[in-house]
């Protein structure tokens, strides 16, 4: 049984943005003949690359920007706070708003997600 999809021009594959350059190289290498991409258009792109990444992060605050984080990246609540030093519990408070979110941890989590640690303060 096969399907078929619809495929807008200006559509493109994204990537998550901790996606590896090289493996979004070998994506593009081993399967180049099954993605369409739009006419003219070069090398896949990383999420956070694209126009619209930029116009969602722009307004997001510091508790929607480590959500939507965090959610990219496939990562759990525990997963984060073990990584950046704190309980899932502290995590679930900066995604609700109900803490900020301090300098050092900023740095933290901005090094885990491989973003500015502005977009977190």
């Amino acid at each position: 049984m096969s399907a078929v999809a619809r495929v807008r021009p200006t559509d493109r594959l994204r990537f998550k943005h901790s996606t590896p350059p090289r493996v979004i190289q070998e994506i593009a290498r081993r399967y180049r003949k099954y993605v369409i991409a739009p006419k003219g258009a070069g090398e896949l792109e990383k999420w956070f690359e694209t126009d619209i990444a930029r116009e969602v992060g722009a307004s997001m605050t510091p508790d929607k920007a480590l959500r939507h984080l965090r959610e990219m990246s496939d990562l759990t609540l525990a997963e984060v706070g073990a990584r950046v030093g704190v309980s899932a519990q502290r995590v679930a408070d900066w995604e609700a708003g109900r803490r900020g979110i301090g300098k050092n941890k900023a740095k933290a989590l901005a090094g885990l997600f491989n973003v500015n640690p502005a977009l977190l303060i």
